[in-house]
């Protein structure tokens, strides 16, 4: 007995591993932007996890897609109106998507639980903050990195890093690349 709670004495008492600085990882980072990984075909020919996808262009749209997210045909957990860049990445059945549109600024990061089909937080990125546009275009790219997905966002008036914690959606580390229209 006492040699069981001794051991279960050290596993609590042991330190946790340290977490990486995400601020100092946005802060050495160099912007590397690869144009390929910001559409939906790069999202769904790597998306892993036991959920079958359907993506359904309505008919007399322009750019309009609906993707679903099933375990059963026919019986959708998750849909989403999104487009041809659509971003998203699934862990542990919570499936991590960008909200946003490719030619309006800023951009939404929403976790939901897709085995008991909750939203579990969702967040306004920091980006590159609000401007001023008449023309615009946007584009996101996710990955995981540690306990955070890893934002690349690629706007017409500035490019940006975020890392976004997975549990609580806020903002671990943030960088803004170039702000402003150039000509």
């Amino acid at each position: 007995m006492f040699t069981a709670l001794t051991t279960l004495a050290l596993v609590t008492a042991a330190p946790l591993p340290p977490q990486p600085d995400y601020q100092k990882l946005a802060d050495d980072a160099k912007w590397e932007w690869t144009p390929d990984r910001a559409n939906l075909v790069w999202y769904l020919t790597r998306f892993q996890a036991e959920y079958q996808v359907d993506v359904i262009k309505k008919p007399n749209t322009f750019g309009q897609l609906t993707i679903r997210f099933s375990k059963e045909p026919g019986k959708p957990i998750l849909t989403l109106e999104g487009h041809y860049a659509s971003a998203f990445l699934a862990n542990d059945n919570v499936l991590y998507y960008a909200e946003y549109h490719p030619s309006s600024s800023g951009c939404g990061l929403v976790a939901f639980d897709l085995a008991s089909k909750k939203e579990l937080w969702k967040t306004h990125l920091k980006g590159i903050g609000p401007i001023d546009h008449t023309k615009y275009s946007n584009h996101v790219a996710l990955d995981f990195v540690g306990g955070t997905i890893k934002v690349l966002g690629h706007e017409a008036a500035g490019d940006y890093v975020e890392f976004v914690d997975l549990k609580t959606g806020k903002t671990a580390g943030h960088r803004i690349f170039r702000k402003g229209f150039e000509e």
